[in-house]
Order: structure tokens, then sequence, then C-alpha cells
């Protein structure tokens, strides 16, 4: 986690004023609890976004971020009608065994084993005005992500949702 930490430092310093002016970085815990569901795009919009991701844009995410720490997502290639959300909820908190912090503002690690050996770092902010990318909507107040690659010192995965619970 300290890797994340220290690259996210030098990333903050070189780009965060100007990301600051139109996002607002997740700066607290309890800002991210709950879950959200990803904003769709269409596959061409996807990988012109990611341009260097090799992997699958799955067509349904669900990140739920609980008070307690943990952290679990649902992922699919399809759409699902997933019905009570709340239910959905209930489901995913009792089955996580992922965890999640904030190690400063902007800065997400998310520890998908207790060891923490297979951990993910994300940039975190929340939009601040809607936006219409392609004719999809990203309302004010969706959460971005950004995944960093530490092998490349960049960010090569980018993720928007908006909040379901």
């Amino acid at each position: 986690m300290r890797k994340y930490l220290i690259f996210f430092t030098f990333w903050l310093a070189a780009f965060g004023q100007a990301y600051a002016q139109s996002q607002s970085f997740v700066k607290e815990k309890t800002e991210l609890l709950g879950c959200w569901r990803n904003i769709n795009f269409p596959a061409e919009l996807n990988l012109k976004f990611n341009p260097e991701w090799k992997g699958d844009f799955p067509v349904l995410v669900i990140n739920c971020f609980f008070e307690d720490g943990k952290f679990a997502v649902l992922e699919g290639t399809a759409e699902a009608n997933l019905g009570n959300y709340s239910e959905l909820e209930k489901t995913l908190r009792s089955s996580s065994t992922s965890t999640f912090e904030m190690l400063k503002p902007g800065l997400i690690v998310i520890s998908f084993d207790s060891e923490k050996k297979n951990t993910q770092g994300w940039s975190g902010w929340f939009m601040t005005n809607r936006a219409v990318v392609n004719g999809v909507e990203i309302p004010n107040g969706a959460l971005v992500m950004g995944l960093f690659d530490m092998t490349k010192g960049r960010q090569v995965l980018w993720r928007y949702f908006k909040k379901i619970l």
C-alpha cells in the first residue's frame, strides 16, 4: 500500500490542481459508503477512454463500500434487473472478504485478500457538474474512479458510478 501512497503523492502534486478545479476528491471514507452502479458506455467509447486496458468492460458493475471497511463488487456481462438493491447489498455484505481504506483524500486502496497482497489503488472523486458524453449522462455527484498501474505510472482504467443505495 505504501507504493500507492508514494505514487499518488507525486501524481497529486503534478496534476492535482487541474483536477481539483473541476472535480471534488473523495475526502473521507464516509463519502463512499453505500452501493454505486456503473454508468455504462458503448464499447467504442470505453476503448477511447481506456486505450491501454486489455481486460473486459463489464456491462454491470456494482461497488459497495461498507462502514466496517468491507468492500464488495458485483460484475456482469449483461444488464440485469436486480430488483431490490437493499437485498443485494445484504447479500454482498455477508459474502465480502475484501476491504477498502482511504490512504489520503482521493486515494482508495482495495484489498482482495486478508494479507493485503492482492491490492488495487484507485483515485476517486465526484463530478461537480452534470456532463453528457456521446449521449450518456454523467450526473452531478457521480463517483469517478481511476485504476493505477504501478508499472506504467499512470491510470489505465476509468469507471463512472452513480449512487444506488
